[in-house]
């Protein structure tokens, strides 16, 4: 595949995370519960967590699917601009943007308890990581500079 084509990837594989997003938003109560699911072990409201305490958890989603949504609108602008024309410290931004979020996330997970939280975070990653290699500066891949 040419840089044109990974491009391409990148902005679908945005929409896939954005549109899951935007389920945080706008169907808290579903999104709410596959984290539940992930984090918890089960859809069940967690033992001692009061009806407050659900509506600010799913107040976080919200506000963790915005600042996602928010983010992905950024990195597609990058990916359709001077990533895909090749220029190197566009791939360099998206790499240390992604790889920064990805460390203080999924450290927070592990130090918190919440290591299942690192599934989903690889789940995320693995969606970028081939179309990140074939492009990488130094990696034969058709960067321009």
């Amino acid at each position: 595949m040419n840089l044109e084509a990974w491009s391409q990837w990148l902005v679908v594989w945005f929409w896939i995370v954005g549109a899951i997003s935007v389920a945080m938003i706008a169907v808290p109560q579903v999104s709410g519960e596959l984290f539940d699911l992930a984090l918890f072990g089960s859809t069940d409201r967690p033992a001692g967590f009061t009806s407050d305490a659900v509506d600010y958890q799913r107040f976080i989603w919200g506000v963790s699917g915005a600042i996602t949504i928010g983010w992905l609108l950024l990195a597609a602008a990058v990916v359709r601009g001077p990533f895909r024309r090749g220029e190197a410290w566009a791939w360099r931004a998206l790499a240390t943007s992604f790889c920064g979020w990805f460390l203080i996330d999924s450290t927070l997970s592990i130090w918190f308890g919440f290591a299942e939280n690192v599934a989903v975070n690889v789940l995320f990653v693995i969606g970028m990581v081939p179309a990140m290699v074939r492009t990488a500066p130094g990696s034969g891949g058709e960067r321009a500079h």
